[in-house]
């Protein structure tokens, strides 16, 4: 069954587009609301909003940064470089969530520009698409307080049967691994009349597992927790048997999800 698409949503007699884009954009926020349980169980750690100071990176229309709040937390920054997403999370917050307003806030910023001191900072469905990776690794480090932790997770990887999140518009899994990326670039420029030059042209950094965990770990923490493969899938216990071959590990690494204390 084909999940809920919010932005294939038709627009209804009379309605403008503006409006159809808000309605989407609400439909989108409500399924990632929903889908927020689901990220949290599969991080597999209980994660202390109560009283926390926060920052979500790539917070997009907010759901998290707003369960967050509701959760406790003294404050939360959600950032996200899509001026258009950070309208909507500011704009939603005050329309629907008006109590939270004093404790989220929502900015279009890049992480090296923010400052100030986090005690969790949370990234959902975010590191696969972020080009320079590391150096945000190393900014998330600089802006958590002693003792803080970083948690985040997501899915799929570029190399696992559907990592090209459909950007590419294939139809079999795997078909971007195996087809010349000059070539399927080639074919979406076509289709979508404008340049595509490589995947990261599309917001896919073609992140391995081996690098995430050398980005990870390259810094001082306390403590590190790091989970593969997490969901309920039938697929996921034969993919976490064939990762553990070296050859294929980046074909059968579907998601990850992580936890990391910095030391006091």
């Amino acid at each position: 069954m084909q999940s809920f698409q919010p932005w294939a949503l038709p627009s209804l007699p009379g309605e403008s587009d503006a409006e159809l884009q808000v309605r989407r954009d609400q439909a989108y926020f409500q399924r990632e609301m929903i889908a927020n349980k689901g990220w949290l169980e599969r991080l597999g750690v209980e994660l202390p909003f109560g009283g926390k100071r926060i920052l979500e990176i790539g917070c997009g229309h907010g759901a998290l940064s707003v369960h967050a709040a509701q959760s406790g937390a003294s404050s939360v920054l959600g950032i996200d470089l899509d001026d258009d997403r950070i309208a909507f999370a500011s704009s939603n917050v005050r329309s629907n969530y008006g109590k939270l307003q004093e404790h989220v806030r929502f900015r279009t910023i890049d992480i090296a520009d923010v400052q100030g001191e986090f005690d969790l900072i949370i990234s959902k469905d975010t590191f696969e698409h972020v080009e320079q990776l590391d150096a945000m690794v190393g900014h998330i480090y600089r802006l958590l307080a002693p003792g803080g932790t970083l948690a985040a997770g997501f899915s799929p990887f570029y190399f696992s049967p559907w990592g090209d999140h459909g950007r590419f518009r294939l139809k079999l899994p795997w078909l971007h691994v195996i087809l010349p990326e000059k070539w399927i670039c080639q074919r979406v420029s076509a289709q979508c009349g404008k340049t595509i030059r490589s995947a990261m042209d599309l917001g896919l950094n073609k992140l391995r597992p081996d690098q995430l965990q050398r980005y990870i770990t390259s810094r001082d923490w306390a403590a590190t927790e790091i989970r593969y493969n997490r969901g309920r899938s039938p697929l996921l216990p034969v993919f976490n048997v064939l990762r553990k071959i070296a050859p294929l590990e980046r074909f059968f690494t579907v998601g990850v999800y992580f936890r990391a204390i910095k030391k006091a």
